[in-house]
């Protein structure tokens, strides 16, 4: 007896995991907890296994949305039938689609399937989406209606850009007429010093063992500087490059703290997280 006791005592968490929620709303309190938790993947499921009630579809899809499965997301919300968790939906899509591994088709898809009424909302997040792939605002009627706080924002930030941006050809040509020119021009001040001090020093070189006579430490000397000159020209195009590539990450990413710190200057969310 004492051992069937004992066997029962150990089973009995293992069957407690396989039995079902008894009533609907204590699984919709573990979902809601798996969503807090951003547990979507369970999350889903739960939601999944409820009434399709709106508020129950709403919470699913966003954990689709956050789950990168836009398309089975967009499946659930059309089964939403009130217009402000669909709204709300669209809100939520357009929060996360920055973050999303599939940033273009997000952002196609929420202006191809959000209503039309949602579309003065996203002037904003449209002119950052096409300042992040070009790197420019455009200047045009549309993105002169948003904010006026964004609309200067983005003016400075396409200023800084645009600061942001060396020219390869520049830096390598003004290595090439003074080495170590072009490096100084991109930033690496240090990195230019070295290239014209070596450069130099090896030209003088070169130039006092053939006055010299000195014809072997001549030529030895004369391609160490030949190879150092070459160097500062090659190295200052392709810093350009790399200082180019750096800065314009930091100004988007400036730009994207900067939406997200003003929520995207969008409407404050109606429907509020289940942790909240």
């Amino acid at each position: 007896m004492r051992y069937l006791l004992l066997t029962l005592l150990l089973l009995s968490p293992l069957t407690a995991q396989g039995l079902p929620f008894r009533q609907a709303h204590e699984r919709l309190a573990f979902a809601n907890h798996l969503f807090c938790s951003a547990d979507y993947l369970r999350a889903a499921e739960e939601y999944a296994a409820l009434p399709a009630q709106d508020s129950t579809l709403f919470f699913r899809s966003l954990c689709l949305l956050h789950l990168d499965n836009i398309d089975s997301a967009l499946i659930v919300v059309r089964q939403l039938q009130n217009n402000l968790f669909k709204a709300e939906f669209y809100r939520n899509m357009a929060r996360l689609s920055f973050n999303s591994a599939h940033p273009e088709k997000m952002h196609s898809l929420l202006n191809t399937n959000a209503p039309e009424s949602l579309h003065h909302e996203f002037i904003p997040l449209n002119c950052v989406y096409k300042f992040m792939q070009h790197g420019y605002a455009e200047k045009n009627n549309e993105n002169n209606t948003g904010p006026v706080l964004f609309h200067e924002f983005m003016k400075s930030q396409t200023k800084a850009m645009e600061r942001a941006r060396y020219s390869p050809m520049l830096a390598a040509g003004l290595s090439a007429v003074l080495p170590g020119l072009g490096k100084i021009y991109t930033r690496s001040y240090e990195e230019g010093a070295f290239g014209f001090i070596l450069t130099g020093l090896f030209t003088y070189l070169t130039i006092e063992n053939f006055k010299h006579h000195h014809t072997a430490r001549g030529w030895i000397t004369g391609v160490s500087a030949t190879l150092f000159y070459g160097g500062t020209i090659y190295g200052s195009y392709k810093q350009a490059i790399i200082t180019t590539a750096k800065e314009e990450d930091a100004v988007k990413q400036q730009t994207l703290q900067f939406l997200q710190d003003n929520d995207y200057f969008l409407q404050p969310q109606m429907v509020k997280p289940p942790c909240e």
